[in-house]
């Protein structure tokens, strides 16, 4: 690939395929940018990709950064990971995406009535717009069970850690 000239790559590929991918170009000292998606994970890469190799990946993301505190998303989620969560376990993306996740859910069955069932979760999720701190989520749109848009850059620092 690297005697492609090629600018960037782009790897759409699952988090295992994605850490390999980046591994195995960055052990052949091609410095090609590499960008991926959220879903692989910063501490995958910061474990099997050389240390001289994972600064500088782009990774989209679809959250806020997990690092920061200025949401009151991140700083609920934060709150919610140390009460509940193991000792020592890392408050990651994946970690946010699924407490995210996990409170639409919640909401969506709530409106859903005294007696969920499959079809009043679907409909009252299809009617749901909610902020959930600084995050907007609307399934209420045209657009086919999407409920947020946000996308963000964020770029493997040397330190391991995504800087947006």
């Amino acid at each position: 690939m690297k005697q492609s000239g090629a600018q960037a790559y782009i790897a759409i590929l699952a988090p295992n395929s994605g850490l390999a991918f980046a591994r195995d170009v960055r052990t052949l000292a091609d410095a090609t940018p590499l960008y991926s998606l959220s879903y692989v994970p910063v501490k995958g890469l910061v474990d099997k990709v050389p240390s001289t190799g994972y600064a500088g990946i782009g990774l989209a993301q679809v959250t806020p950064n997990v690092y920061s505190s200025s949401t009151a998303l991140v700083r609920d989620f934060h709150a919610a990971m140390d009460k509940h969560a193991a000792p020592g376990t890392d408050h990651s993306q994946l970690h946010l995406i699924g407490y995210m996740a996990a409170r639409v859910t919640v909401e969506g069955l709530r409106r859903a009535g005294p007696a969920p069932t499959p079809e009043r979760l679907a409909a009252a999720l299809r009617q749901l717009r909610i902020d959930l701190g600084g995050y907007p989520v609307d399934f209420t749109g045209d657009s086919a069970n999407v409920g947020s848009l946000y996308v963000d850059i964020g770029v493997v620092t040397r330190e391991g850690r995504l800087m947006y």
